[in-house]
């Protein structure tokens, strides 16, 4: 019987039996061992074990770690989010079934997150970037490590459950703002917010009355936008509330935007939801305006008045990296380096990380480490967005939407963006179609039969 049942198929019976009858079968499929393309799709899905078991309560353990660390420790501050490096090692032996990726894709992802990223550390340090810190060179270069964590846990937990544990974390996200906001709306939580640590959140004073004085904004608050998108495209409309409230009592005025357009582009695709969506985005945009009041306000200030500070500080770094590009123009090809930095006039002092993700990629790893990264992106959203089950696509709009929301905070070069993608490429590669070797037999059967009485 053949390995490879899509070149089967398409013989005629008696091209099939000449070629038993010869001895001649098709080279083994260069992308996996699978007997049909349906397996292996569910074999990334599902993971070894499909039911849950002891396997992967074990293998959830670290893996929900790494999540928490990631998303509660994002700067790395007390150390938690390498420490769940350590413990997804331990997950190696449990890794039984491979992903099969080809050479050139194995190249590829060596050179996109282990080669480049290690020469911009080089590059940072021989332009002068700080070793250390939480802004230092160390900490700009292993981000980049998220994409190989997927390598390890899809195996044994199947892409699906990886994502949804990775939604579920954001809505514990969520559930945290929308608890804390009220408490400061009445007054009763300061106390509270005032004692949690800065390197978990940023708590500003932008406002002047409203909910008082402070908002709660955590690092990781704009991750609720893709939450939203999937849960949305999934018809959970109580869940992508709950996020797109997050989003507005956090005051992240772009990430509401964002999600609110990508769901109303949902809702008009899909009648038979748009009266449940239409109804479940104005509640929670009535009870995060309820809470905010000066959301609106502070937002149009944001995007329309030219005296804005966050309009002005991007203005600034987009000048000043753009002069550094006219006077070194080398380094808009290979980047100035992890940790480099530039004097904008935006703050009137140095900086690292610009809050427009894109150039800041650009600025640190250079445009052509930037296309192929964006290429790697496209190609995933692409082949889910094309898929035809509907959680494939909903990972594919949410990452879409991930891709743009990334653009208004630095979050594209993060352990978790680059976490997420893997995961989804991973999930996006079965439904590539198997090479055809019809043209290549029929040439051999014709050589050979030719020698044939």
């Amino acid at each position: 019987m053949f390995r490879n049942q899509d070149y089967h198929l398409r013989l005629s019976p008696r091209l099939r039996g000449l070629l038993l009858r010869m001895g001649l079968k098709p080279k083994p499929n260069s992308m996996n061992t699978f007997t049909k393309p349906a397996e292996y799709q569910s074999a990334i899905d599902n993971g070894v074990w499909k039911t849950v078991t002891s396997g992967t309560v074990l293998a959830l353990i670290p893996y929900l770690f790494f999540l928490l660390a990631n998303i509660y420790d994002m700067g790395g501050t007390h150390g938690l989010k390498y420490i769940s490096y350590a413990l997804l090692v331990l997950l190696i032996p449990f890794a039984r079934r491979p992903l099969n990726l080809r050479m050139h894709e194995e190249f590829g992802i060596a050179l996109l997150f282990l080669v480049w990223p290690a020469c911009a550390l080089f590059i940072g340090l021989a332009n002068g970037a700080e070793f250390g810190g939480d802004y230092g060179a160390i900490s700009q270069a292993t981000p980049f490590l998220g994409f190989f964590v997927p390598l390890l846990v899809v195996p044994i937990l199947g892409a699906r459950r990886v994502l949804a544990c990775l939604y579920y974390a954001f809505v514990t996200l969520a559930i945290v703002i929308a608890i804390v906001t009220p408490l400061e709306y009445l007054g009763w939580g300061m106390g509270l917010v005032t004692q949690i640590p800065d390197f978990v959140t940023a708590v500003y004073v932008p406002f002047q009355g409203g909910i008082g004085e402070h908002r709660l904004y955590f690092q990781a608050t704009l991750w609720l936008v893709p939450t939203a998108i999937y849960f949305a495209k999934t018809s959970r409309f109580r869940l992508a509330m709950l996020c797109i409230a997050g989003l507005i009592m956090a005051s992240s005025r772009s990430g509401a935007l964002i999600a609110m357009l990508f769901i109303l582009g949902i809702l008009i695709r899909a009648p038979k939801r748009r009266a449940i969506g239409i109804i479940s985005i104005a509640i929670a945009v009535a009870l995060g305006l309820y809470l905010l009041p000066q959301f609106v306000q502070s937002t149009l200030n944001a995007f329309l008045a030219p005296d804005s500070p966050d309009v002005v500080k991007r203005y600034g770094h987009a000048v000043a990296v753009i002069q550094i590009f006219a006077e070194k123009p080398w380094t808009i090809f290979i980047g100035n380096g992890a940790g480099a930095t530039f004097y904008s006039s935006g703050t009137s002092a140095w900086e690292v990380r610009m809050e427009t993700d894109h150039l800041d990629a650009i600025f640190h790893y250079g445009i052509i480490w930037f296309s192929a990264f964006t290429g790697v992106c496209a190609w995933t959203i692409r082949r889910l967005l094309r898929s035809a089950q509907v959680n494939h696509k909903a990972h594919g709009l949410a990452l879409l939407s991930m891709y743009f929301a990334s653009g208004t905070n630095p979050q594209l070069i993060s352990p978790l963006f680059m976490f997420y993608l893997s995961t989804c490429y991973l999930m996006a590669r079965p439904s590539v179609k198997f090479p055809s070797t019809v043209p290549e037999m029929r040439r051999r059967l014709i050589s050979k039969s030719a020698l044939q009485p």
